[in-house]
């Protein structure tokens, strides 16, 4: 199996079978990352465990030894993987059993991945972001440990496995906000800046304003039945996006956290 069975064919006229036909393909990060993980843990699972991946096939080309079990509500990218070959199944991942699993990808999910995290054996692994606060929430499930987090740069993927009680520590002075990583370009230093000078006139005590604009903006939106951590600001012809939380010491949401789970 080769990555470029899988690259998107180019056509001019295209119906919606073909194009999800073309969507059906691995990508290169990600490859790279799981490959890192492959490699530097010594880990071949016999089992991997996919939900809701879409038309991602990375999983299968890093691990072309193990069944991988994909599982999608989306019946059309389903459909596609099935006709290429793969294990996909078409269900609700909430209430889908698959069995005892080495390892659980999590990437972007739209749902709580505690029930998908049951079925991890023990020393099997979790791979996940934290895009919506998957990695947060598998942290604090019992009996999974994080022994490791694959950092995105432009140089390629990097294992970091030190101090990792970072990537949940907020920073708390100035420079180490300017160093933060959080994974989206507009939520820097300089865009949170100047939201607290657009409020205040300045950025003294920056920390502590931040804070109490995006606390306020929050609760505003609570009380509007909005529970997004992406928050708006400014004009529709000048916007300020940011995310709803002090930046951590360490890492951002694209990183890939890497849990095990420790057998109780």
């Amino acid at each position: 199996m080769n990555e470029s069975d899988f690259l998107p064919e180019i056509s001019i006229n295209i119906d919606n079978h073909e194009r999800s036909l073309s969507e059906v393909r691995g990508h290169d990060d990600l490859i790279s990352m799981y490959s890192l993980f492959k490699e530097r843990f010594g880990f071949n699972p016999k089992v991997v465990y996919h939900p809701c991946g879409a038309y991602d096939v990375s999983p299968s080309i890093v691990f072309p030894e193990s069944t991988v079990v994909y599982a999608e509500k989306d019946k059309q990218a389903v459909e596609a993987l099935q006709e290429k070959g793969f294990n996909a199944l078409c269900v609700d991942v909430m209430g889908f059993d698959p069995g005892l699993v080495d390892l659980l990808i999590l990437l972007n999910p739209e749902i709580e991945p505690d029930i998908p995290a049951s079925f991890v054996q023990n020393d099997g692994f979790v791979l996940c972001n934290n895009y919506h606060e998957t990695a947060d929430k598998i942290k604090n499930l019992q009996g999974f440990e994080v022994v490791g987090v694959i950092q995105r740069t432009d140089d390629g993927s990097i294992l970091d496995t030190e101090y990792l009680d970072k990537y949940w520590e907020e920073v708390d002075d100035i420079d180490e906000f300017k160093k933060a990583r959080t994974g989206f370009t507009f939520d820097d230093y300089n865009t949170v800046s100047r939201l607290v000078t657009e409020r205040f006139g300045n950025e003294d005590d920056l920390f502590n304003r931040y804070r109490q604009i995006i606390n306020e903006k929050l609760q505003e939106m609570k009380v509007q039945g909005d529970d997004s951590q992406m928050l708006s600001f400014g004009t529709r012809e000048r916007p300020v996006f940011v995310l709803g939380k002090i930046p951590m010491k360490k890492g951002g949401s694209n990183d890939m956290f890497i849990f095990k789970k420790i057998a109780s």
